[in-house]
């Protein structure tokens, strides 16, 4: 029927197939290598060895891969691996035998890259592994930059509004000063 005995000093151990289950959850999913413009980044791991989750792109970045695995051993070729980035990807993207993700040209923002694996059996482990990636604005869109915009125009308004204040003072000085030169000259004739 397919069972195995084994004998030992305190009697036998019976191996029976049917009760070992065919397949359990999903592979666990791993970070193996992160490219930025093809240049290796360091994984930052804690003391346990496992890899940090958060990376922190330029704005002159251009390219940025990740290299993932799972942890299936039973037939790692027959692994099928997705990944989404939220905000870029509305949908897994699921290929049979890549397990790289790329992305080109990211806007500015935060994203969370989210990783998965599907072990032979077809059973999915959706929560595999998670990267945060924040994308850096340019210096010219930053907050900052934005602020120093923003004070500017107020003091270039602010003395444009003061010359403008000035100039009508001037001239109203400049009128009294005429209408008095004409009363003077008037009460001389």
């Amino acid at each position: 029927d397919g069972r195995i005995f084994f004998g030992g000093n305190r009697g036998f151990n019976v191996i029976d197939p049917g009760l070992i289950p065919l397949s359990g959850p999903g592979p666990k999913v791993s970070i193996d290598e992160i490219r930025v413009n093809s240049t290796r980044r360091a994984l930052n791991r804690d003391e346990a060895g496992n890899s940090r989750s958060a990376i922190v792109l330029e704005y002159t970045d251009t390219l940025f891969e990740v290299d993932f695995s799972a942890n299936s051993f039973s037939d790692p070729e027959k692994v099928t691996y997705a990944y989404k980035l939220s905000g870029i990807n509305t949908d897994w993207i699921i290929g049979d035998d890549k397990h790289t993700a790329y992305f080109t040209t990211l806007p500015p923002g935060e994203y969370v890259l989210q990783l998965a694996a599907a072990n032979t059996a077809g059973e999915w482990n959706w929560s595999g592994a998670e990267l945060k990636v924040k994308k850096l604005p340019p210096p010219w869109l930053s907050g900052t930059a934005f602020f120093a915009y923003v004070v500017t125009v107020c003091l270039a308004a602010f003395f444009l509004l003061r010359r403008t204040r000035q100039k009508q003072i001037d001239a109203l000085n400049a009128r009294r000063e005429l209408e008095e030169k004409v009363k003077e000259r008037t009460a001389e004739l």
